[in-house]
């Protein structure tokens, strides 16, 4: 995780402290709208700066330029990661009862 587990002072605010916590990283990449949750941060408890931990982002990149994202209309163009788009997704077998 962060090098520096401590309490660091937000550059932002200038008055709260990041705390290491975990949040949802979101991002558009290539046109998809990606979401992680339960990500590694550092969140300032007064103004609210995240701070992703720079390991746990190279290894998301990683994993985005190893796996293609697929989206199907049906799904509202939601970005699957490692999908195969030529089977029937969980949730449309959800979908179907």
């Amino acid at each position: 995780m962060f090098p520096l587990a401590g309490l660091d002072r937000c550059p932002d605010c200038q008055i709260g402290s990041l705390h290491v916590s975990r949040a949802f990283f979101c991002e558009w990449t290539d046109g998809h709208f990606i979401t992680v949750p339960d990500f590694p941060a550092r969140i300032c408890d007064v103004c609210g700066r995240r701070e992703y931990d720079p390991k746990s982002l190279a290894n998301l990149q990683a994993l985005l330029d190893l796996t293609p994202l697929t989206s199907t209309p049906s799904d509202g163009g939601v970005a699957h990661v490692g999908e195969d788009p030529r089977l029937p997704s969980e949730s449309h077998h959800r979908h179907q009862t």
